[in-house]
């Protein structure tokens, strides 16, 4: 297996077209037509990490943040950055990163977030729009069945829970096959009017290049004539957040089961509300689009669950983490990483914590659980829980 074969399928599990416009996802480091000889799973690329990979023969890293998250203008080796460019490029290391285009996928981080909280009935908080696309056709009826199968094998006709939809209608096309032609039906140099079906099928734009593709290859006509337009309406199924509902249970409860089910031994939180919690919104990374763009207080009554106690830090001196204390106060801790996804599930490596506090109560929202502890720019307060002895403590 090449490594191109490798970030092919990563890419295909989470596109880049869906990462945000700040991020820098994707291959950064190495050549892509080099064998594979294995593979290290990181949160973060430090120079210890490249030493690993290099000690277990794995000639790529695949990174949840990417290691270059701006342009370098040097590269001398002055900053724990370019000293892991350096190593890695010195060693024939490749380096791909998934960032906020696994965030923005429902099974992604947030989905695995939701995994571990038994959410059910689950919807995307902020939706991303100029996701999606029409593809129009033209096809003859007797080759319409085989053309709208091949299309929605390729990944079209998906509309929230509902697959394999499209619309058709009758009509009436015209040709002239020119000199050199094949003409499924007609004659060179003669109009040809052929009874023909529209058909119309949505797609996610990632899945443009494979969707065609099948459209070529099904197509009875020598020349497919087509039209692919952009659109407008929001894609449910990638954008910030998702929220979903579980089995009413107290507050008290709730943070019992975070304790457990992320290996958490302390969880601060905003006051108790004395409500059930039934909605639970989560949010991998720092969940500040999602916090600002008032969906939660649309999505109606929930607790919105975000996992953890750091944010991302862009800067490329030091890659240091920051993290939110219980106080709102701010601290940062040199190469910490944020959230390290282990078994389907996000374990704070800052300091252990599940962060849960209110956002919005009176319209809707009762609290979160943040997975990149940014509370955007609210207090959670001093409030403490602590895992009882046999409560999931480690």
């Amino acid at each position: 297996m090449k490594i191109s074969d490798l970030t092919s399928y990563l890419q295909n599990v989470a596109p880049l077209s869906l990462q945000e416009d700040y991020d820098n996802a994707g291959l950064l480091i190495g050549d892509p037509s080099r064998e594979c000889t294995g593979v290290l799973c990181t949160l973060d690329v430090t120079e210890e990490v490249v030493e690993e990979a290099i000690r277990k023969k794995c000639n790529c890293i695949v990174a949840h943040h990417p290691l270059i998250f701006r342009g370098l203008k040097r590269i001398t080796g002055n900053t724990q950055v370019e000293r892991t460019v350096i190593a890695a490029i010195k060693n024939d290391v490749a380096i791909f990163a998934a960032h906020t285009n696994l965030d923005n996928i429902i099974n992604g981080v947030n989905g695995k977030i939701a995994d571990k909280l038994g959410l059910k009935n689950r919807k995307v908080i902020e939706p991303k729009s100029q996701v999606l696309q029409k593809l129009f056709t033209f096809v003859p009826p007797a080759g319409l069945d085989k053309v709208r199968d091949a299309l929605f094998a390729a990944g079209a006709g998906d509309i929230s829970n509902y697959s394999e939809c499209s619309f058709t209608f009758p009509g009436t096309g015209t040709f002239k096959p020119g000199e050199g032609t094949n003409p499924y039906s007609g004659t060179v140099g003669e109009r040809q009017d052929e009874q023909e079906i529209k058909l119309e099928v949505i797609l996610p734009a990632y899945k443009r290049n494979a969707v065609l593709q099948a459209l070529f290859r099904a197509h009875p006509y020598e020349e497919v004539a087509y039209d692919l337009v952009n659109l407008e309406n929001e894609h449910e199924g990638t954008g910030a957040g998702l929220i979903g509902e579980i089995e009413a249970v107290s507050e008290q409860a709730f943070l019992t089961i975070l304790n457990r089910n992320f290996n958490n031994s302390t969880i601060r939180h905003t006051p108790f509300t004395g409500k059930t919690v039934k909605r639970v919104a989560v949010c991998g990374g720092a969940g500040r689009h999602a916090g600002d763009s008032g969906r939660y207080r649309r999505q109606g009554h929930a607790t919105d669950s975000r996992e953890g106690g750091t944010h991302h830090d862009d800067s490329q001196g030091g890659r240091g983490r920051t993290a939110a204390d219980g106080s709102g106060n701010r601290r940062c801790r040199e190469g910490a990483g944020h959230h390290l996804a282990a078994n389907g599930g996000e374990r704070s490596i800052v300091d252990d914590q599940v962060v849960v506090f209110e956002v919005q109560r009176a319209g809707g929202v009762d609290a979160q659980v943040i997975h990149d502890g940014d509370a955007g720019g609210a207090s959670i307060g001093g409030n403490v829980y602590r895992a009882a002895a046999g409560d999931g403590e480690r």
